[in-house]
């Protein structure tokens, strides 16, 4: 078997974002929440619904080392309307890599409302953070930012790999719209999509 150069470019990368996923999961395993990168099954859930013709802002959070965030820009999205959210330096530096052409900030989620674009509202926020390893201060404080971040009815994309019913903390604020089991990930993962519920709700 030979490989072209292309094909030698694409193992190293390959080879190298997954070690690095792996160092930075075993560096801090609770705000990491997996040790390898999504599916593409995974992917295309938590990308399906999104229209290619949508002008608002999406948002995605815990972008890792960019599983997601290509599928994203498969299904045609404006690359000018995707703001990528990311906390490890790692990840950061091989998404730089990837998407030299993206809008991408090393950030906490809980300071959302702040590294959004001024006087803009998300219209998707797509979220790969392990909300349910997290502390209850640092989950709540994550949905209460997603929240406000979102306009009215927004769209909040959330996947976990718990197979309970969609997290608690998050039907306070949010309402189900309905969820789609994914098997062919390691480990098999559950894709909830919600609508932002009003303020006062």
């Amino acid at each position: 078997m030979s490989f072209t150069d292309a094909d030698l470019y694409t193992i190293r990368r390959s080879l190298h974002t997954s070690a690095a996923f792996i160092r930075e999961w075993m560096r801090s395993p609770r705000t990491m929440g997996m040790v390898c990168p999504s599916s593409a099954s995974l992917s295309q859930a938590m990308a399906a619904g999104i229209s290619p013709e949508l002008n608002g802002l999406v948002v995605e959070l815990g972008a890792g080392t960019g599983t997601v965030t290509q599928e994203l820009l498969r299904t045609g999205i404006n690359p000018h309307n995707l703001l990528i959210i990311e906390k490890a330096p790692a990840m950061i530096q091989i998404l730089h890599q990837r998407f030299p052409q993206l809008n991408i900030i090393q950030g906490d989620a809980s300071d959302l409302c702040q590294l959004l674009p001024q006087e803009r509202r998300a219209d998707y926020i797509i979220s790969s953070l392990p909300l349910i390893s997290l502390g209850k201060t640092a989950r709540e404080a994550i949905i209460l930012a997603m929240h406000e971040s979102l306009r009215e009815k927004g769209i909040l994309v959330q996947y976990t790999y718990s197979w309970s019913s969609a997290n608690p903390s998050l039907m306070d604020k949010f309402q189900l719209i309905d969820s789609r089991r994914i098997w062919d990930n390691v480990p098999p993962a559950q894709v909830f999509r919600f609508m932002r519920k009003p303020a006062s709700s």
